[in-house]
C-alpha cells in the first residue's frame, strides 16, 4: 500500500500539471479572440517613461513638485 505522503506528492504533481495545462488552454483562447496588432508597438522602457511623466506632469498643472523631475542620466542629457 502506498504511503499518504507519496499520494499526496503525486496528487500535487497532477494538480500542478493540469493547472499549467489550463492556463496554456485559456491564455490561447484569449489570444484568438483578440484582433491581431496592425503595427508594432516599437516604443522602449525610455519612451514610456517619459511619455508617463509628461502625463503625470499634466494631471498635477496646478503646482510644481521638485521630487517629479526626471533627472538627466535618464533623459540622456
Amino acid at each position: 500500500m502506498r504511503e499518504y505522503k507519496d499520494l499526496e506528492k503525486e496528487f500535487l504533481r497532477r494538480v500542478t500539471k493540469n493547472t499549467r495545462r489550463y492556463v496554456g488552454i485559456h491564455a490561447s483562447a484569449i489570444d484568438d479572440l483578440f484582433p491581431k496588432p496592425i503595427e508594432a508597438f516599437h516604443d522602449d522602457d525610455h519612451d514610456i517613461l517619459m511619455t508617463r511623466r509628461v502625463d503625470d506632469g499634466n494631471n498635477n498643472a496646478d503646482g510644481f513638485d521638485p521630487r517629479q523631475k526626471m533627472p538627466l542620466e535618464i533623459k540622456g542629457c
